[in-house]
């Protein structure tokens, strides 16, 4: 019954410890997660907002730099087109991503520069391709320039393009002569400007194709990233606006998910091994302690057990009895003295075969050291119950045949016994008497 609790005790032990240790380490990645989804948004903050800076600030540094020619185009048409190459030229090398520049009379273009890649936009129409036309429309109506795109080019490849109104009659601004179109290197600008670095690392958004805002098409990213953002934020262009917002949808990264599964892994791997180790070091505790109360040569319960044992019971406040017998081999030392302690190991182990196998399951048998031994009988009080046993091991070694090596041995036991708490209830005294009654019984034999 006791091993059962004990047994049990050790269960229950290590399912409280498994269940603590996970809702810790589940503590601590929760809390390690949270960490770096906060460093996350706080580094997508910081790139975002750097990024937006860097858009608006290239947009308007090259757009504003065709502000001279559309002021020159206002007041001396014939100078401004007779070197427009001149002036197209310079504004290229002033503008860090303007490709080119073209002059539209009415609404179909005129001159472009660089003309070298950009010949199929000469004689373009706007009105050939109303989502074009709608810009250099809106530019006059508006009287101010106007962002169109992102869009393909006709010449090929992606861009914004700047759309300037030119009137003939500055400044009322009423007499419409064409436009002045700066066309920008959009994919280039988004790259110095991180966009593409950010998108990397996170999920973007922006729509307001044509400087609409936030009602206008999306032309990065898509819905679900403004349904979900975690930062929204305006990016001003030149005569409109565009909406950007920022998710952690694809952060943390796979490589972060695959840093958490392999925590997780080492983690929960050194919650069991540290659980192996104490359940080991409790086993070989408790093979150590079982190993302090046994007797090597014979397997019996040794002294110390005998004695913790017997304390254990005469102080048990319920004085439940028991009986003790003490027991010496008669001709043990003869048999050593004659055939070595090998003989005598030989005996000793035989006995102790002899006495387990005449004695209940539930008697407690010990060898004390040397010859002598100690049987505890629980729940036995009467004599004759214990005389019986003692007549029943006595005999049994005297019917048992002794050999070692050819040799015949000759051997006999005495035996004593005390009754708890019959005759004492004090352990000295017990074992004492038992003794006692033991070297009488000696006596007795060498008589005979």
């Amino acid at each position: 019954m006791k091993k059962k609790v004990i047994n049990l005790a050790v269960i229950l032990a290590c399912f409280f410890y498994l269940v603590i240790t996970t809702i810790l380490f589940e503590f601590f990645l929760k809390s390690y997660e949270e960490d770096i989804n906060r460093e996350a948004r706080q580094h997508l903050t910081e790139e975002f907002l750097l990024v937006r800076a860097n858009v608006e600030s290239a947009l308007y540094s090259d757009v504003f730099i065709a502000n001279g020619l559309v002021t020159v185009l206002s007041v001396n048409k014939e100078l401004a087109l007779d070197n427009f190459d001149a002036f197209a030229k310079t504004l290229i090398q002033n503008g860090r991503y303007i490709r080119n520049i073209g002059i539209s009379e009415g609404y179909v273009i005129s001159k472009v520069y660089p003309f070298k890649g950009n010949e199929k936009a000469i004689d373009f129409d706007f009105r050939s391709k109303p989502e074009q036309f709608k810009t250099v429309e809106n530019a006059r109506l508006t009287k101010s320039v106007v962002m169109a795109g992102p869009l393909e080019l006709v010449q090929g490849g992606q861009a914004i393009i700047a759309r300037f109104p030119v009137f003939d009659d500055v400044p009322l601004n009423s007499n419409y002569w064409g436009g002045v179109s700066i066309v920008i290197d959009v994919e280039k600008l988004f790259e110095d400007a991180g966009l593409y670095r950010l998108l990397n690392k996170f999920d973007v958004a922006i729509r307001g194709l044509n400087g609409t805002g936030g009602e206008g098409p999306f032309f990065i990213g898509n819905k679900k990233v403004f349904d979900e953002a975690d930062i929204t934020s305006v990016i001003e262009i030149p005569g409109g606006s565009w909406v950007m917002t920022g998710s952690m949808m694809k952060a943390p990264s796979n490589t972060f998910l695959n840093s958490l599964i392999i925590y997780r892994v080492m983690g929960y791997g050194l919650i069991v091994l540290i659980l192996l180790l104490v359940m080991l070091l409790y086993r070989s505790y408790h093979l150590a302690h079982r190993a302090s109360m046994l007797d090597e040569l014979t397997g019996l319960r040794n002294r110390r057990f005998a004695f913790i044992l017997l304390e254990k019971l005469t102080e048990d406040q319920k004085k439940k009895p028991f009986a003790v017998i003490s027991i010496d081999l008669n001709g043990f030392k003869d048999i050593n003295d004659n055939f070595g302690h090998q003989a005598g190991d030989y005996v000793l182990t035989e006995v102790a075969n002899i006495i387990l196998d005449n004695v209940r399951q539930t008697d407690i048998c010990c060898r004390l050291g040397g010859d002598e031994f100690l049987i505890l009988l629980p729940r036995v009080y009467k004599k004759n119950e214990v005389e019986s046993v003692i007549h029943k091991l006595k005999k049994a070694v005297n019917e048992r045949s002794f050999k070692f090596e050819q040799h015949n041995l000759n051997l006999s036991l005495s035996a004593g016994y005390g009754l708890f708490p019959y005759d004492t209830d004090d352990m000295e005294e017990l074992v004492h008497k038992a003794d006692l009654m033991m070297y009488e019984d000696k006596k007795e034999s060498k008589k005979l």
